[in-house]
């Protein structure tokens, strides 16, 4: 029993505690014959919450997605405002301006798609939110990006952008939305 619950738990895990993750990929129809219950769910959640909080690096560029689907998949409002505010804790070491615009639009995109869902967020939550993507926007435009670092998107080849050049429509871009989010709070 310990070995189906110990692979159910790494499924689980593995893919980002979603089902629909498991069922893209073809693994959710082994998951559900463990029959897992959801407090057990639960528990498995909060253990990878507590351990992405713990082990966040605010210069590491997976970091902004590891949250996303989390918040988002589950509505958890409590990990949402904690992840706002370790990004706030944590900002004033960000190193990468390029991270800082990073970090801010994957709050901002949660916060928009979480609203879009029709999910009641708390007044409170949506200006800590838009609050702290200011802060990253404006460490955005004055953290200067690495000279050995590589902006990985199909719009700098397709268009053929330099990796400023890119960066810099970015954050024009985020400016906008974030002017716009200013006017609805």
């Amino acid at each position: 029993m310990t070995d189906n619950l110990d692979r159910a738990k790494k499924l689980f895990l593995d893919y980002g505690t979603s089902g629909f993750h498991m069922m893209r990929e073809g693994v959710l129809d082994e998951y559900k014959s463990y029959k897992v219950t959801k407090d057990k769910e639960n528990e498995w959640r909060q253990e990878l919450i507590e351990d992405k909080l713990s082990n966040f690096d605010i210069n590491d560029r997976r970091q902004p997605f590891s949250f996303r689907s989390i918040i988002q998949t589950h509505a958890d409002f409590n990990t949402f405002e904690k992840y706002i505010a370790k990004v706030d804790k944590n900002s004033a070491t960000c190193k990468n301006g390029h991270l800082a615009l990073l970090f801010g639009q994957e709050l901002f995109s949660t916060l928009y798609e979480l609203i879009r869902s029709n999910y009641k967020i708390s007044r409170e939550l949506r200006i800590n939110c838009i609050d702290v993507c200011e802060k990253l926007l404006f460490l955005a435009k004055t953290i200067d990006l690495p000279n050995s670092y590589n902006i990985d998107a199909v719009e700098i080849i397709e268009e053929k952008l330099t990796q400023e050049q890119y960066f810099q429509r970015q954050i024009i871009k985020f400016e906008y939305e974030l002017g716009l989010a200013k006017l609805l709070k």
